[in-house]
């Protein structure tokens, strides 16, 4: 629009001069000429005095929460620089889901100018904030340079966790794990690793006796076994055969996370996994207390869509042969819950939250 106006005006100018013999017309078209090389030469130099960056202060947030996004823009110049178009560009990980922002600013000379800006995370995944366009413009905005800001800034985006009602039952409570590896917080029955050895107290068995320790302190002593840390359960995800939609994605995960979640809140050690077609693998993390709750999503927002197997379970089996666990839950992106073959239940998007926390599943 500057341009067609400046167009225009030199225009008119040139008419009047040429029609009308105007006495100012020559000076007015002159100074007319000379204003494009001024301008030119006057955004060439801002913009080599200008330098910008983008941040964010978090590192994680969870889908629905807004992220804080804050632009740093420094103008080293004496000048003001009247006009900035910056453009903001949010990408989840290497998909094509892209947002893109128009952001207008200013800076005075010799200043330093922060913008703050908040984004809506749509989806689950890595978010990469960036900012991919950074325009400097003349007074009257007739010419531009463009600033390269090379400063991606990087945040996982949390699928949420609903509320879910898990009943375990039996054979969840006194499944036996085998496992090489022991809990180092609590004991257990397993007798091929010690505890702890404590003082006799009554009720304890004659087996936990330790008797060469017993007879050395004239006392008894008892040993406590360790507890296998393993998985009773397995929650393995799949995918179809054609590429789910971001709503579906954005579900599966939330269900798999409440799912993990509530298993976590009774104390049940589980397995989340998942076949990962680019890396012909099956991917599987053993979930077992807060800290592993979130590096197993860290690890599972790490995948694309289209990189999930429809045949899981299979592939589960080929890669595990002796696997053992008291529940297999398997969840795809067409929101079907299913254990020992059979769909137990089917979720819809649009009112995924309700129906998580009205199921009631008994393991």
């Amino acid at each position: 629009m500057s341009i067609l106006i400046y167009v225009l005006l030199l225009a008119g100018t040139f008419y009047l001069q040429i029609m009308f013999r105007w006495p100012g017309g020559v000076p007015l078209l002159a100074c007319e000429l000379v204003l494009p090389v001024f301008c030119l030469l006057m955004s060439w130099y801002l913009h080599r005095c200008v330098r910008a960056e983008c941040h964010t202060p978090v590192a994680m947030a969870e889908r629905g929460e807004e992220i804080p996004v804050e632009l740093r823009i420094q103008n080293r110049s004496l000048l003001p620089v009247p006009y900035i178009r910056i453009g903001l560009e949010c990408r989840y990980g290497n998909s094509d889901q892209v947002k893109r922002l128009k952001i207008e600013a200013g800076i005075d000379g010799r200043s330093e100018r922060r913008i703050a800006y908040r984004i809506n995370p749509s989806y689950c995944g890595r978010l990469d904030i960036r900012i991919h366009s950074f325009r400097i413009y003349d007074y009257l905005k007739l010419f531009f340079f463009r600033i390269r800001v090379e400063q991606p800034s990087e945040v996982y985006i949390l699928p949420a966790a609903y509320p879910v009602n898990i009943c375990a039952g039996n054979k969840i409570q006194n499944f036996l794990m085998d496992s090489d590896e022991f809990a180092r917080d609590r004991p257990g029955d397993d007798p091929s690793e010690i505890f702890d050895i404590r003082e006799y107290r009554p009720g304890d068995r004659p087996e936990q006796i330790h008797w060469k320790l017993s007879a050395r302190e004239d006392a008894l002593y008892v040993k406590e076994f360790s507890q296998p840390v393993g998985a009773a359960v397995l929650i393995l995800l799949e995918g179809t055969d054609w590429p789910a939609a971001p709503e579906q994605w954005n579900s599966m995960l939330e269900t798999a996370v409440s799912f993990s979640k509530a298993l976590l809140s009774i104390s049940c050690s589980h397995y989340v996994a998942w076949p990962d077609r680019a890396g012909r693998e099956i991917v599987r993390t053993l979930v077992k207390d807060e800290e592993t709750f979130y590096e197993m999503i860290r690890r599972l927002l790490a995948p694309d869509v289209s990189s999930f197997s429809p045949n899981a379970l299979f592939e589960y089996e080929d890669a595990y042969p002796n696997m053992n666990f008291a529940s297999i839950l398997v969840l795809n992106t067409d929101l079907e819950l299913k254990t020992n073959g059979e769909v137990i239940a089917v979720f819809s998007p649009a009112d995924l939250k309700s129906q998580l926390e009205t199921l009631e599943l008994y393991l």
